[in-house]
């Protein structure tokens, strides 16, 4: 438990960690150097966060050595595996960020919860071979120790937000201006942040009894879930396996996809194995027949564990590499390592229940880890193997098979190493398909996703489907026939709007724009709506000001039918007098009402205050 000193450090690192990352977000906003640097965000997000949370989580004596030869050790190692993602990130031409930067962000996070018990383990017990119980004992504190510390977080912003409106019943906003600052905002979390650290890590004795309920709760479970397992088996025994495979094509992110199902199922039993297992020296807390249920399961996790790394294996072998399936590969590989593992261990006798497990866990954390760091490194770079495995398949396959969506992956999606690639492709193409040859170079010379538009598919009034030139920021919606073309300012305004772009750029969208004087001024306000989307037709109303700005007002859907699709192509929107009135206190604010027998709100749902547009006499 740390003293006072160390606990008034915790939350000022904490407050120091809010505060770093306030700067990098308006640095990289305002444009503030040294943000301006693409590599340095990567530098500083994962030190801020990493760096700071292990030494929040670690800290016992500031005078420790050993706690400062950690700091340095981390220090340099996240430092280099910073680098190698900033190396990725910050190239000519540019890729996408977040296709790198949020796996790695991910792995970086689960090495550094991997990695914190062992460095907790050793400023206890001064050496690296710490008992298991230790381990154990860390692992499951630092994660209640995060979870408690955002839920205090939660509890007193909550409290400071009742408090500022509670003032305000008596017209005090001094709390409110200050919930407004966001500097006071930011210097408030991470101070709470920190305090609900001391107090989860001072508090060990009620966060062993929170523990104890969880543990309690995963008991109970394990057998459940064991004979879910040997249920599922028995149940394929009977059905087959071959549609396993067929649905094994899906997409990993997808929640019907065999691996993904399977992984999920096999990280809960061992996770529930593991609350069992706690510190290694327990006695079985269940009867006879529940534990040879559980041993039958675990024998039999094996099973599943290669069902899934063949249903990702299936997935691979049609499609390529990717970096999503290189970390779904990694993860299935490591859960099926535990539960072999798992399976062995049952297999020698020991004198206490599920006492090989331990030694099992040790080992594969720490191959876990070495893992974790190779694949964020140039040992086993998944952008590397991405960039060769696609672009192996796309050379073997005829140029008008080539997809665009995976010329776009490839140039933005794997890194420094996907252009590179895309240049090989392009050399190949110029042979086969010169039209073809000739996107890659547009795709070569794009900055973006959005810039490398090509031309896109509008369907006209008459619904012939022409093509149309789409200018470089990708947005040219059409009009119904009849009216007149989009002003160049209207155009720019739509461009300058970032979802408007995201709407109607992309090549499959349907974007059209229709004139209406909802307000009767004598003026056309433009209702923008995506034809092309899924679900309820959504469009979006804006106005022009007296003195010639383009503002938007709101968002209106309808049901899609055929007839509301039709009547949008045609333009046929209609200006419909509400038979109930709005109604104004005074000079106040003024309340749309519902009108229940269209069971459609007069202009807005319900009884609320809303933007008015004053309606004529």
């Amino acid at each position: 438990m740390p003293a006072f000193r160390e606990r008034l450090t915790i939350i000022l690192l904490a407050l120091l960690q809010s505060l770093l990352l306030y700067a990098a977000w308006q640095g990289s906003r305002e444009g503030w150097w040294p943000f301006t640097i693409p590599e340095v965000p990567v530098y500083w997000y994962t030190l801020s966060i990493g760096l700071l949370l292990v030494m929040m989580l670690s800290l016992v004596r500031l005078d420790d050595a050993r706690f400062w030869q950690h700091v340095g050790g981390l220090l340099l190692s996240l430092s280099g595996l910073a680098g190698w993602a900033a190396w990725h990130t910050a190239t000519r031409p540019p890729v996408e960020p977040l296709p790198i930067l949020a796996p790695y962000a991910l792995s970086i996070c689960i090495g550094l919860y991997i990695l914190t018990p062992f460095l907790q383990a050793r400023l206890a017990t001064g050496r690296w071979r710490a008992p298991y119980s230790d381990l154990a004992h860390h692992a499951w504190q630092n994660g209640l120790t995060l979870v408690l510390a955002l839920v205090f977080l939660g509890l007193a912003r909550g409290v400071l937000l009742l408090s500022s409106r509670l003032f305000l019943l008596i017209e005090i906003d001094v709390l409110e201006r200050l919930l407004d600052s966001e500097l006071f905002v930011i210097a408030m979390t991470g101070t709470l942040f920190g305090t609900g650290i001391v107090i989860a890590r001072s508090r060990q004795r009620s966060t062993r009894t929170i523990l104890h309920i969880l543990v309690g709760l995963f008991t109970g479970l394990l057998p459940v879930l064991s004979l879910v397992i040997l249920v599922f088996l028995g149940s394929l025994l009977a059905t087959g396996i071959d549609q396993l495979w067929d649905a094994s094509t899906r997409s990993i992110w997808q929640t019907t996809s065999v691996t993904l199902v399977l992984s999920a199922l096999l990280f809960s039993q061992v996770l529930f194995l593991n609350a069992v297992l706690q510190d290694g020296t327990r006695p079985a807390p269940y009867p006879l027949v529940f534990r040879g249920v559980i041993r039958l399961a675990m024998l039999a996790l094996p099973v599943i564990a290669a069902m899934a790394l063949y249903a990702l294996w299936l997935r691979i072998d049609e499609y390529g590499w990717t970096v999503p399936r290189f970390w779904a590969a990694v993860v299935s590989a490591m859960l099926a390592l535990y539960t072999l593992g798992y399976a062995l261990a049952q297999l020698v006798p020991h004198r206490i229940w599920l006492g090989h497990l331990p030694r099992v866990n040790v080992a594969l954390a720490l191959l876990l880890l070495a893992v974790i760091v190779a694949g964020n490194s140039p040992l086993l770079d998944p952008h590397r193997l991405a960039a060769d495995s696609q672009l192996e398949r796309l050379l073997a396959l005829p140029a008008d098979e080539v997809e665009e969506q995976d010329l776009v992956a490839l140039r933005f999606q794997t890194g420094r190493y996907g252009p590179d690639a895309l240049r090989q492709l392009q050399s190949d193409l110029r042979r086969r398909d010169e039209a073809l040859a000739d996107r890659i170079t547009r795709l070569l010379d794009s900055d973006s996703r959005r810039q490398a538009a090509g031309p896109a598919l509008v369907t006209s009034p008459a619904s012939t489907p022409t093509m149309i030139p789409v200018d470089p920021s990708g947005l040219q919606p059409s009009v119904p026939e009849g009216e007149a073309p989009l002003e160049p300012e209207y155009l720019q305004f739509l461009r300058n709007d970032p979802g408007a772009v995201a709407n109607c750029a992309d090549q499959e969208a349907d974007c059209m724009v229709t004139g209406v004087d909802v307000d009767r001024d004598g003026r056309n306000e433009r209702l923008l709506c995506n034809l092309g989307l899924p679900g309820s037709l959504s469009c979006r109303l804006t106005r022009q000001s007296d003195e010639g700005d383009w503002q938007w007002l709101t968002v209106i859907g309808w049901p899609r039918t055929e007839a509301t699709v039709e009547a949008l192509r045609a333009g046929d929107v209609r200006v419909v007098e509400p038979r109930w009135q709005s109604l104004q206190l005074g000079d106040g604010p003024v309340f749309h009402l519902y009108d229940p027998e269209r069971n459609t709100p007069a202009s807005s749902p319900s009884l609320r205050r809303a933007p008015v547009i004053d309606p004529a006499p």
